[in-house]
């Protein structure tokens, strides 16, 4: 018994058509064109997360600091990205106050309120507090916001209350 070598031939290419147009049809991708799909989802999720931050939230905490500085504490806007979007996290930024001098109660460390944090969520600005004392709510909290700027109000007058009252907790309440 002898192999017709063309038979064979003309039957290996056979597969190898009939495999390519159900890997077409079913779009089965390697691994790692898959590991390089997802890859580029997240960097376009955290890319529309840091526009998102950048035109809406920023330049409300930015215009909150301008105002509340020149009279108050020091205060500290952060993001958790660089210039060309690399972020190691999810991107956030934050709003925080903080004394101009240190405090000896503190630790002769500067004084620094709870920190307002903002991040995106499926498309959606969700917020939350880190830092000193959390769970304390000083400004009333309504029971939802018409606006983004009526939500980074009351997030940064939060922050502002809860130095206000860290403060006084560190200087009129210490023993004299």
């Amino acid at each position: 018994m002898s192999l017709d070598h063309t038979k064979l031939s003309l039957f290996a290419i056979g597969l190898r058509d009939d495999y390519e147009k159900k890997s077409k049809q079913h779009s089965f991708l390697p691994a790692e064109q898959a590991a390089s799909a997802e890859k580029a989802r997240r960097h376009k999720l955290t890319r529309h997360a840091i526009e998102t931050l950048e035109t809406q939230i920023i330049p409300l905490l930015q215009a909150a600091k301008a105002q509340i500085e020149p009279t108050g504490p020091d205060v500290i806007v952060s993001r958790n990205w660089n210039l060309e979007g690399a972020c190691l996290d999810e991107p956030t930024a934050r709003f925080q106050c903080a004394s101009k001098i240190a405090i000896q109660s503190a630790g002769g460390l500067p004084l620094c309120s709870k920190v307002a944090s903002f991040w995106v969520d499926q498309g959606e600005i969700k917020y939350g507090f880190e830092g000193a004392d959390i769970k304390t709510r000083l400004t009333n909290y309504p029971d939802n916001f018409p606006s983004i700027d009526n939500l980074v109000d009351w997030a940064v007058e939060e922050v502002v209350s809860n130095y206000y009252y860290e403060l006084a907790k560190a200087t009129y309440l210490m023993p004299r």
